[in-house]
């Protein structure tokens, strides 16, 4: 067959339900790829990774105006993983899942003068509730291990533990993305207020606050989420961030993690510190989380992170540094040795 009238043919097959449809969709995305450079203390090894800081993704999204002032939508998003950078692992071949394809969100929505209602998978309404960050130095600075959480730290004497960077340190942040009812209520100047129910009796709720404030920027959450499965997890706690008109950024967050199955709590405290001229972000933090492996537990985290962004292509170029120690495990009286991970890598957005 003519390639032509094969073009034709199936241009026209396509036409019609294009036509017919009524809600009007939109396709957008980004590649996100790093080259991480990771150290036990025993042992170094590079790795080309997926940045899970902010995957490789593309998303629909489409709306339509039904009248009577409401608007509904959905939004289909799915993320595209080579190589995990959370994944990878000293002296691995090839360290995480390689082409994993994931479904991050699949939802629908209706909004109007009574709120937003999501229904489907996607974030909760705790989400998001210690990530509150205007350094723009996310993708290289991240509260997470999100580069080399995988790796385990080795005892003093070489040894690999059962403790790994993620499982020593982490944030407490809110039930993330999951299937769950939510609904947004009505925005009241620069609060925005939201709360949501999911599968296992889970539930949050999150206040966020973005406002101007003495001459500079103020964003800044608290949130509370549930569950009510065997692990009786609570979390609660927030974060907050400054930006300075003069590009200077200071960032606070705490959350309090509550076990009552076993009557443990654990904390993250962090600090950041940043700064943004021109097209370039800058930042310094440093966090703390103790009592999460076991009582008595302790383990810290030091990041350096930089980006430079290219708005008209929607660019970024990152690099960024983290320190991971674990200075008790709350078992044993056996020393760690630290794990360092630098990065450097690139993100392109495309809609």
């Amino acid at each position: 067959m003519n390639k032509k009238v094969l073009a034709v043919a199936i241009s026209s097959a396509l036409a019609v339900p294009m036509a017919a449809q009524a809600v009007s969709m939109n396709m957008s995305g980004q590649v996100n790829r790093a080259i991480a450079f990771a150290d036990d203390g025993e042992g170094s090894d590079v790795h080309f990774v997926d940045n899970t800081a902010s995957n490789t993704r593309f998303r629909m999204t489409g709306s339509e105006d039904m009248g009577n002032g409401i608007t509904a939508g959905f939004k289909i998003e799915l993320s595209s993983q080579s190589n995990s950078s959370f994944s990878i692992a000293s002296k691995a071949a090839n360290g995480g899942t390689v082409g994993a394809t994931g479904g991050r969100v699949q939802e629908l929505f209706f909004k109007g003068n009574f709120g937003k209602i999501t229904f489907g998978q996607g974030p909760t309404a705790s989400d998001g509730m210690a990530d509150a960050d205007l350094s723009n130095t996310w993708l290289s600075d991240q509260a997470a291990m999100s580069i080399g959480g995988s790796i385990a730290f080795r005892q003093a004497n070489g040894t690999a533990s059962a403790n790994t960077a993620a499982s020593a340190y982490t944030y407490y942040d809110g039930n993330g993305r999951r299937n769950r009812l939510r609904y947004d209520l009505p925005s009241m100047g620069p609060l925005a207020l939201s709360i949501s129910h999911d599968q296992d009796e889970a539930w949050g709720a999150k206040a966020y606050v973005y406002t101007s404030l003495a001459g500079g920027d103020l964003s800044a959450a608290l949130g509370y989420a549930s569950t009510d499965d065997t692990t009786g997890r609570q979390r609660f706690g927030g974060s907050m961030s400054f930006l300075a008109s003069n590009g200077t950024s200071l960032g606070l967050a705490w959350q309090e993690h509550d076990r009552n199955n076993n009557g443990r709590t654990s904390e993250h405290v962090r600090i950041k510190l940043g700064h943004r001229w021109g097209n370039n972000a800058i930042s310094a933090s440093y966090g703390e989380v103790t009592d999460h492996l076991a009582a008595g537990s302790e383990a810290q985290k030091i990041g350096v992170g930089f980006v430079h962004s290219i708005p008209k292509p929607k660019v970024e170029l990152y690099a960024g540094y983290a320190n991971m120690s674990l200075d008790d495990d709350g078992t044993t009286t056996t020393s760690f040795q630290d794990i360092d991970v630098f990065h450097v890598g690139s993100r392109v957005k495309f809609d």
